[in-house]
């Protein structure tokens, strides 16, 4: 178990407590595993992966103010779109304008 507060530190926990794992922004906005590797998204840093005890940017053209990972994807949100990857590598973008159209269309079978 992972969490992030505002005094800039990544903390792991378990049964015996808590540690801090890595010095943060203090802007850490989301934390998720995906791949199997521990990712957040910071508003000052950026997509960061945590690669030890040091915090390593991802390079995409992405700055994420929340993060949802699974095992399968990463689905991060920008100020005006979600964007969505399986590899770390394409990027689908869908405005949120395109979302609030889709969600008013009534679908009919």
């Amino acid at each position: 178990m992972y969490a992030a507060g505002p005094h800039g530190a990544l903390l792991q926990g378990s049964r015996h407590g808590w540690v801090e794992r890595t010095p943060t922004s203090g802007a850490v906005v989301g934390l998720g595993r995906f791949r199997g590797e521990l990712y957040l998204a910071d508003r000052v840093e950026g997509l960061m992966r945590v690669q030890g005890p040091d915090l390593v940017p991802v390079e995409l053209p992405v700055w994420p103010r929340h993060l949802h990972a699974t095992p399968g994807t990463l689905t991060m949100s920008e100020r005006e779109r979600i964007v969505v990857t399986r590899d770390l590598e394409t990027l689908q973008r869908t405005s949120i304008e395109e979302l609030a159209l889709r969600r008013r269309r009534p679908t009919f079978r």
